[in-house]
């Protein structure tokens, strides 16, 4: 999908087309926003070409992966950043390349947050409003839904932590797994946002002209690090945690055990008793006595009930 927005001189956005676009090689001073989504590959190029980029500077737009990058030139910027998907699930890579006339972003999926962004700035019109400072609201827009998926991943660990402290045999190592599989994700995103934006502002020749967007920038950049500082109280709540219910689980076991134990040492006499009697000699003690059966059973009896009495008395049951 490809949506064309033109900066009025009010600085509000107004919907346009690519024939809107003077021919290759003529001047134009309208600036223009081209919004892609999962592009073809064609669309894409013809978009590229309208920058004027270098190989160089290209670079980071056709690369594979999560990671951030970003590269200049005299012409404008590039750059990849992985941002949090609408379902806050997993993370996604959003594209940009802006030139003094033109910014292009590619989104893997439709950012609601970018649909917000069009929206204001097309119901509130700013005639500061530069690319560069659009360019830059738009990324803050996309890495603003971290904030969304660290509130839910916070919820969903003080959930588990009500169920360890409550029922610990009721969680799993994979419940914990999962929690950690997903805060070590958002931990790498947080970190790849914060490199890319550091490498954003060392691009002064482009940034520093917006002082607004600089400003964003630097807000961003505290924003990602205030968030790695959660994380980290997170991941220190989500060790203890998981010492808990390691914990609860090890006394679970050593009190079964223990059970099995004192169930064995209460049986073991009448066992023995039992393997006694059933020795094959002629003679035995009171085998010849006519009740002589529930005699022995009586005493097997008295002595199960008596380690019965004495372990209760203990306390071993508790």
């Amino acid at each position: 999908m490809l949506s064309v927005y033109e900066i009025s001189d009010d600085g509000g956005l107004r919907p346009t087309d690519l024939a809107s676009f003077p021919p290759s090689g003529e001047p134009d001073r309208m600036l223009r926003w081209l919004r892609m989504i999962d592009p073809q590959p064609d669309e894409w190029q013809t978009a590229l070409s309208m920058l004027n980029l270098s190989e160089g500077t290209q670079e980071p737009l056709h690369q594979d992966g999560l990671s951030s990058q970003v590269e200049t030139d005299g012409n404008g910027l590039a750059m990849k950043l992985p941002v949090i998907d609408p379902q806050g699930e997993r993370a996604v890579t959003l594209r940009a390349a802006c030139s003094p006339t033109t910014l292009i972003t590619v989104e893997e999926l439709a950012l609601p947050v970018i649909d917000r962004v069009v929206t204001e700035r097309s119901d509130t019109p700013d005639s500061k409003l530069s690319l560069i400072a659009l360019f830059v609201e738009v990324i803050d827009a996309a890495v603003g839904s971290a904030g969304a998926a660290y509130l839910k991943l916070r919820r969903e660990l003080e959930d588990l932590a009500d169920l360890v402290e409550g029922e610990p045999q009721e969680v799993s190592p994979d419940d914990l797994l999962a929690i950690r599989s997903k805060l070590s994700r958002l931990t790498m995103m947080w970190d790849d946002q914060i490199h890319g934006f550091m490498e954003l502002k060392r691009c002064h020749s482009i940034i520093v002209a917006g002082e607004h967007a600089h400003d964003l920038l630097r807000d961003l950049i505290s924003e990602a690090s205030r968030g790695l500082q959660l994380l980290a109280h997170m991941e220190s709540r989500l060790r203890d945690l998981r010492q808990h219910q390691q914990q609860s689980s090890q006394e679970s076991t050593n009190r079964r055990l223990n059970m099995l134990a004192i169930l064995s040492s209460i049986y073991m006499p009448a066992t023995l008793i039992a393997g006694l009697y059933g020795m094959n000699f002629e003679f035995i003690p009171v085998t010849t006595l006519h009740y002589g059966y529930f005699i022995v059973m009586g005493f097997m009896a008295a002595v199960v009930l008596g380690h019965f009495w004495y372990f209760y008395r203990r306390g071993w049951f508790k």
